[in-house]
């Protein structure tokens, strides 16, 4: 027993999970990548969500407004809501990229002529 290493339990269970590995058949090692894959895709594609894009709007706005209101006391209104309508022009093209879907309808075009006349 003194020649033996002592192993942990997480080193125990990954020498357990390479035993099965190397039992599987290759139809089953196959299906298994497939499923990583599949998996790895599938949440890839959920963290470039368009909540994340929305959330960082509000996060973005809220910045504008304090920066607004700290560095520029005159002329308040106009300059904040120039910078505001430029963060969501920007997320809405985000959003359009992210999700073709979404640039159908004329939000962009309602943003686009927003910025212009702020």
């Amino acid at each position: 027993m003194d020649g033996i290493p002592k192993l942990t339990a997480n080193e125990l269970r990954r020498q357990r999970d390479r035993e099965r590995y190397v039992a599987l058949s290759v139809e089953e090692k196959a299906a298994r990548v497939q499923k990583n894959r599949e998996n790895r895709k599938r949440k890839k594609s959920a963290s470039t969500s368009g909540t994340a894009i929305i959330s960082t709007c509000a996060f973005l706005h809220t910045r504008v407004f304090l920066h607004t209101c700290l560095q520029k006391p005159t002329n308040l209104r106009k300059y904040f809501l120039r910078h505001t309508c430029r963060i969501l022009l920007h997320a809405a093209r985000a959003m359009s990229q992210a999700c073709p879907s979404l640039s159908r309808g004329n939000g962009l075009r309602v943003l686009q002529s927003a910025s212009l006349h702020a």
